[in-house]
């Protein structure tokens, strides 16, 4: 019979670890689903006080502006697919989520590396300026949910709720410049790249979804050289390498939905600027023909390389 790829991630493992091949086991079956919420329950999360969830920068002190090899930013953290393999990688992870209630299953998710500080959970929006601005949860597709009301809305309802807004730069000033950005923020991953001109120093690896032409031009212009285009469908199917080339070597099952391995661990050759340039611009024509299925052909992140 043919192993699935987690199937294949745990025999490899195996030789190396077997208490991780059990744990991993374990942890597919406790795979969490984001709780369904409601006008009220959206306003009473945002509304209750957390000592473990950071709801603005104001106070902190400012971080060095080295580069963290050991620092990830998951800007999007949604449910916490993401978090979850960076820390079990062995990564400090700051983690963004603009709904409240998401933000809250987080803090009850991830409560032992949030009270080891491996974790430090943020229920702010990103974007261009600071400020106030209403985040439109959808309230039946929880990860359609965005800043913009026609984004997180696509005919189905949505409530808004009330969210401190920041730019990347304010959290590269107050945590450090993260080893790998990871960005998925619905409508505004764009804000999130344009801000990182205003950091000096950038980080090793960035992701985002879609890889729009200007923002990859922006990326080649901040110095970044490798690229790779993965599909997002594939990401299941993906096997983490043994041994990793980026942090803890582990056995790990990717759920649908999650953004997958990244950096020398993500699938695939790194592609120079030429070569990448007209796999972006081919893409982004076809969807802006509507010659593209995203459903039927999959959806894509860019991935970036700098050396450093």
């Amino acid at each position: 019979m043919r192993k699935t790829p987690a199937e294949k991630s745990i025999m490899n493992l195996k030789r190396f670890a077997p208490p991780a091949a059990k744990k991993l086991w374990r942890r597919l079956r406790e795979r969490p689903a984001p709780p369904a919420p409601t006008a009220e329950s959206l306003r009473a999360a945002a509304a209750k006080r957390s000592r473990r969830i950071v709801r603005t920068l104001d106070g902190l002190p400012d971080a060095t502006g080295a580069l963290n090899p050991n620092l990830i930013f998951d800007i999007g953290m949604h449910v916490g697919q993401d978090s979850d393999y960076y820390l079990r990688k062995g990564f400090d992870v700051v983690a963004v989520e603009a709904n409240p209630m998401l933000a809250a299953a987080g803090e009850k998710r991830f409560a032992r590396q949030l009270r080891e500080r491996q974790l430090t959970l943020l229920n702010v929006g990103v974007g261009e300026t600071r400020g106030q601005a209403e985040f439109h949860v959808n309230l039946e597709l929880s990860e359609w949910s965005s800043f913009k009301p026609a984004t997180a809305s696509r005919g189905m309802p949505t409530a808004a709720v009330s969210v401190e807004m920041v730019t990347i730069a304010d959290i590269v000033r107050k945590f450090g410049v993260p080893y790998y950005l990871k960005i998925d923020i619905e409508g505004l991953d764009g804000a999130a790249v344009r801000g990182l001109s205003e950091c000096p120093v950038k980080p090793r690896y960035v992701s985002f979804e879609n890889g729009d032409p200007p923002l990859f031009e922006l990326l080649v212009s901040f110095g970044y050289t490798g690229f790779k285009f993965i599909n997002q469908a594939d990401v299941p199917a993906q096997v983490c390498p043994i041994p990793a080339r980026e942090g803890r070597t582990i056995a790990h099952a990717f759920p649908y939905g999650a953004s997958g391995a990244f950096g020398d661990d993500a699938p695939g050759e790194w592609l120079p600027v030429e070569a990448m340039r007209g796999i972006v611009g081919g893409h982004a024509a076809a969807r802006a023909k509507g010659d593209y299925d995203a459903v039927k052909q999959g959806w894509f992140d860019l991935h970036a390389k700098r050396d450093v």
